[in-house]
């Protein structure tokens, strides 16, 4: 009778721990962590978008020899200008290219090395331009002309980490070409003509966002300044009939722009 008792409290006892548990709310089950995003690892891409900034051309002078116009022999420093006078004028247009380079991680911040190179129709143009002679007239004064037809960067970047997203600054050399052409003149004559290509070393700044679409292509946008520093440029001077003049006239011939282009690059590693 004893052991009856005994069996039916167990019996008791193991049927209201069961209801209990039953009544008790299911825990979801435990989901394997998701790895975090890297960027490490080199990639390469495509890159696109439009340019514009401004030319400035500054009238170093000529030889003592000048010219003859009309009889009388009238230095170049004189004749097509006084000497530290400017002209400028804008230039824009498209820009594509491609991009490649490498990242480094350390926890949320990345840090790399970059290298681009674009071909550009990044021109413009001042027109006729004339100088105003007091009290009312003008005088030609001439026309100049900027293109940027290509150029690369060396750049190294520093970003930080959101999510998939990857925000960052950067800034190296940059070096072009840069075909700049012209005419100054007084007037009463053809002047000064030039028409050169220009290799130029100089240096770039900007900023961008990349964004880990999947696991190995980014898409971004950025913005970039580049100073393509100066250049010394050489005319000859002509005559109104076309005649060879003496000496030659020089131009310091400075060209810098904005730009703002989308980017697409495969990024190799995990």
């Amino acid at each position: 009778m004893q052991r009856l008792s005994l069996s039916a409290a167990i019996a008791i006892t193991f049927v209201g721990e069961a209801a209990i548990a039953a009544d008790m709310p299911l825990k979801a089950p435990v989901m394997p962590a998701t790895a975090a995003v890297s960027w490490t690892g080199p990639y390469f891409g495509v890159r696109g978008g439009y340019g514009w900034g401004d030319a400035d051309y500054l009238n170093l002078g000529g030889s003592a020899a000048g010219g003859t116009f009309g009889g009388v022999t009238v230095p170049l420093s004189n004749n097509f200008g006084a000497i530290n006078s400017t002209a400028s004028h804008r230039v824009s247009g498209g820009i594509l290219g491609y991009v490649s380079g490498i990242n480094w991680q350390t926890g949320a911040f990345v840090y790399g090395l970059e290298h681009t190179l674009s071909w550009a129709r990044v021109r413009g143009t001042t027109g006729a331009i004339a100088f105003p002679v007091p009290p009312a007239a003008f005088i030609p004064a001439g026309s100049f002309d900027s293109e940027l037809r290509w150029y690369g960067t060396a750049e190294s970047r520093l970003g930080v980490v959101f999510g998939n997203s990857l925000l960052y600054a950067k800034g190296g050399l940059a070096a072009g070409q840069v075909n700049v052409s012209g005419l100054r003149t007084n007037g009463s004559s053809l002047g000064d003509n030039f028409d050169q290509k220009t290799y130029r070393v100089g240096w770039t700044v900007g900023a961008g966002w990349d964004y880990l679409i999947l696991s190995n292509w980014v898409v971004g946008v950025e913005g970039n300044f580049v100073d393509l520093g100066k250049a010394t440029v050489a005319g000859q001077s002509v005559s109104a009939t076309g005649a060879l003049g003496a000496g030659a006239f020089n131009e310091e011939a400075k060209f810098k722009f904005w730009s703002v282009l989308g980017r697409i690059t495969y990024k190799w590693g995990s």
